[in-house]
């Protein structure tokens, strides 16, 4: 339990410096970074997002080792790169991650990134990863019908929370302790 909770103070303290880190790339080669969210402007209670439209041909950039987050991308024909990083440059501390994406239709080409295959569990319907990860990146790369939503979830130590949940949206990255996302979360892309 001890762990848990370090974990949770972990991932709430450096959610603001991850938003902060994070660089977007769009399809045209221009690069704009997410401002710092302000913590103090968000209401205490708010009702959760469970479906949003993300950036067809963003990516988003963020050092190994210095942030919690799951990272969503998607480039035109049904591609997908799901990915995750951990703070253990600041923490010391490795993340257990679980990560599980569903698709109507499934996905295909399943190709891990620093992963082994006994990490990548394919679904009928998708897939489920699992790793402790550490001042590396992992993640997958994949392909859905194109346009297909994408339901994602995820797991640290067990501990669902979207607050390490990430995405462009409307040339800008979302996600962090800002976000009222639920988990899963239901990613449409904004051109097939």
């Amino acid at each position: 339990m001890e762990d848990r909770m370090r974990l949770i103070s972990i991932a709430v303290g450096c959610i603001s410096t991850l938003a902060s880190a994070c660089v977007l790339e769009t399809q045209d080669g221009s690069r704009h970074v997410s401002p710092t969210p302000d913590s103090g402007s968000i209401p205490a209670a708010r009702a959760l997002v469970s479906a949003a439209t993300l950036d067809t041909g963003a990516t988003m950039t963020q050092v190994p080792g210095d942030g919690i987050g799951v990272f969503v991308e998607y480039q035109t024909g049904g591609k997908w790169r799901v990915w995750w990083t951990c703070d253990t440059n600041k923490t010391r501390q490795p993340c257990d991650y679980t990560v599980t994406a569903h698709a109507v239709g499934g996905t295909t080409d399943l190709v891990g990134q620093d992963l082994l295959g006994k990490n990548v569990s394919a679904l009928s319907d998708g897939w489920t990863a699992t790793s402790t990860t550490e001042a590396q990146a992992h993640g997958l790369t994949f392909k859905t019908a194109a346009g297909t939503a994408l339901s994602l979830s995820a797991r640290i130590a067990g501990i669902e929370d979207t607050n390490f949940l990430f995405f462009v949206q409307d040339n800008k990255v979302v996600g962090g302790s800002e976000s009222p996302f639920a988990n899963p979360m239901s990613l449409t892309p904004s051109k097939p």
